[in-house]
């Protein structure tokens, strides 16, 4: 969208190549994610990143989801019924699985760190997520929701690189996910 213009939600047509608003968004909104049933989005709403937002794209409303206030980057698990989150808690950031139907949540990470959510494995068996480790360097990591062990998939050793976003492929087989080396350039 263009500056200065509300954001919206929109759908692009692969095969035409069309794009459609779907739904009209806060400003501020981040990372907004469509659930397993095609017709809810979560999202995370403004600053200080700690409110979900959730709508329908069939009603077109959306607003401010209280059962998750705290929480932000909520991600869909495959069958729609739980969200992987972050939770600010100081200067750590512990991800926590939260119940979409009661909005109970449970901290599946440790509490100390960074722990952010990329995405479920397709079978719903693991979390890819970027995790910020004590040596201040940015990995990939699966994590299993369930008895919470953590598997490294990306190791880096460069502070001057960060490794977020994770996304597994459709079978499962594959992550890929964001590398971007933070070094600057001077050209004179």
């Amino acid at each position: 969208r263009r500056m200065g213009l509300s954001p919206y939600l929109v759908e692009a047509d692969l095969e035409t190549g069309v794009v459609t608003e779907r739904l009209p968004l806060p400003e501020a909104t981040t990372f907004p994610r469509v659930s397993p049933d095609g017709d809810t989005v979560v999202a995370t709403l403004g600053e200080p990143l700690n409110t979900v937002g959730r709508g329908s794209l069939s009603r077109g409303t959306f607003g401010v989801w209280p059962l998750f206030d705290g929480y932000a980057f909520p991600v869909w698990s495959p069958d729609g019924r739980q969200l992987a989150l972050e939770k600010k808690e100081g200067a750590h950031m512990p991800m926590y699985l939260g119940d979409v139907a009661t909005g109970t949540a449970r901290r599946v990470s440790p509490a100390d760190g960074q722990f952010w959510p990329g995405a479920f494995s397709p079978d719903g068996r693991r979390i890819a997520l970027s995790t910020l480790g004590d040596r201040g360097v940015w990995n990939i990591e699966t994590l299993d929701p369930i008895t919470g062990a953590r598997t490294p998939v990306i190791m880096e050793i460069d502070p001057e690189v960060t490794t977020r976003y994770p996304s597994w492929s459709p079978r499962g087989n594959l992550i890929a996910y964001d590398r971007t080396d933070v070094r600057g350039t001077l050209y004179l």
